[in-house]
């Protein structure tokens, strides 16, 4: 039994199990259904694919100014003595 353990362990260490944001969910889900709405027109695809890219940085964006706007609150918060 502890060895079967130590396998599990030393086996997740070797491969970790990557944990994607909703951006990055979305993205990935994005570009799938471009290949399956344009299999065969490379054209179509391309154009799909970039709308991804860009919902996808649009998204990121939007992610980095709520935290930052977060870190603003909450240094006024501290600057200002209150709680």
């Amino acid at each position: 039994m502890v060895g079967l353990f130590l396998i599990l362990v030393i086996t997740l260490e070797a491969f970790p199990l990557e944990v994607l944001d909703k951006c990055e969910v979305d993205h990935r889900k994005c570009l799938f259904n471009c290949t399956q709405r344009f299999p065969l027109d490379e054209e179509k695809r391309k154009g799909c694919i970039m709308r991804c890219d860009l919902e996808k940085g649009f998204c990121k964006a939007k992610k980095g100014v709520e935290g930052a706007m977060d870190r603003l609150k909450r240094f006024l918060e501290g600057f200002s003595g209150g709680e």
